[in-house]
């Protein structure tokens, strides 16, 4: 079966995280004979425009072509500017961009990531007469077409033209048909036990040069506003008195790192591959996502699968992998709660480890590559049938 992924990004060195949490689906896939091109359209960008951001120069080193790990991947370059989203003319140069390859004609094509990747995905199928799943990730659904009556319209274009939807999460099913009447499946993103690391936390921390004495406090993720670190700085301001607790920010840098880093009891360690990332929850006590909202929240699902307590907002599908007391929940935009359940799980040490263990199994029983996989080709078999 020859498939075509369109997605908004791909990791490679010079930006290990961007869209990582698709890459073992798409790995494994590979390895079940689906013959898959990736095709991650990239804004273009120069020297003078690399000056403007790290993103821009990001988009500048991207390299035009590569095969990992069997997966063969294109990023061609398009036209656009930062407000792309919003003022919705980009999938016409996405589109153009994608039909340059000049590409062999695909069975099937998946899109991923909603506007604007998805739609000129699904103009690029109308093109060859050939069928679109379209995978709905988070903000896709829960942000952009809450922007305005435009985004709303894009939206629903892409779940009407769709012959298969699919949500990284129940919350985000059920979101999708609220806003656009259709049905869409569930199916998580795998999770792979292939990037931890066979070290224990005492020697991860010495290997990290971390605090041995410490209670570790780890966030993995954008170090945005929207994922909730402006909270957890506040968070750890009021524990500067104590001397116990100590915060590690993993993500991509923006203006709030340099809060991050006027802080005695808080480090920024930066963007990191994901094997190192792994290495800094084996090291860590607890680890906490205070976003505002969330498709599936898959950094918490691999912090369920090293079997690190979870602190995380009741949001999206976080809300499912997180129940029946597999960690502590916290309401968005609250740091007294951020505070509190901190110290809830630093005083109940061994409760919390006896939640990690009902976590870590659930994350094996619900994200595992095979079943995942399985599912995922059965998808485009049937969509391919329907189609025909």
């Amino acid at each position: 079966m020859n498939v075509h992924w369109i997605v908004s990004n791909y990791p490679h060195k010079y930006d290990v995280q961007a869209g990582v949490f698709y890459k073992s689906l798409a790995e494994n896939l590979v390895k079940e004979k689906i013959n898959l091109t990736i095709i991650a359209p990239i804004p273009y960008s120069n020297k003078i425009l690399s000056l403007l951001s790290k993103k821009w120069e990001k988009y500048a080193l991207s390299p035009r072509y590569e095969e990992v790990n069997g997966v063969k991947i294109y990023r061609p370059r398009y036209y656009t500017h930062p407000n792309e989203a919003n003022v919705g003319v980009s999938h016409y140069f996405i589109l153009s961009a994608i039909k340059k390859l000049k590409l062999q004609k695909p069975d099937i094509i998946h899109a991923f990531s909603g506007y604007p990747t998805a739609y000129a995905a699904i103009n690029y199928a109308k093109s060859l007469n050939v069928p679109i799943v379209n995978t709905f990730i988070g903000s896709d659904v829960n942000d952009y077409p809450n922007k305005n009556i435009k985004c709303y319209s894009r939206f629903k274009y892409l779940t009407d033209n769709s012959n298969k939807i699919i949500a990284v999460s129940k919350a985000l099913s059920a979101e999708i048909n609220k806003i656009s009447g259709h049905y869409s499946e569930t199916l998580y993103l795998p999770v792979s036990d292939k990037i931890i690391p066979s070290i224990d936390k005492m020697e991860a921390k010495k290997k990290l040069t971390l605090p041995e004495s410490k209670f570790i406090v780890l966030f993995a993720g954008y170090i945005s506003e929207g994922k909730g670190v402006k909270e957890l700085i506040n968070a750890f301001k009021s524990f500067q008195e104590d001397k116990d607790i100590f915060g590690i920010f993993c993500g991509g840098k923006t203006n709030l790192v340099d809060e991050i880093n006027k802080l005695s009891n808080t480090k920024y360690v930066g963007q990191l591959p994901q094997d190192q990332v792994m290495m800094y929850m084996l090291a860590s006590d607890v680890f906490i996502l205070p976003s505002y909202s969330e498709g599936l929240g898959m950094v918490v699902v691999e912090a369920g699968q090293v079997g690190l307590p979870v602190i995380a907002s009741s949001v999206g599908g976080i809300t499912e992998t997180l129940a029946d007391n597999r960690g502590v929940f916290i309401s968005p935009k609250n740091v007294e709660q951020i505070v509190n359940a901190i110290m809830e799980v630093k005083g109940h040490y061994s409760e919390a480890l006896q939640r990690a263990e009902m976590l870590k199994k659930y994350v094996k029983e619900n994200f595992d590559v095979n079943r995942i996989i399985k599912k995922q080709i059965d998808i485009y078999i049937d969509v391919l049938k329907s189609f025909k």
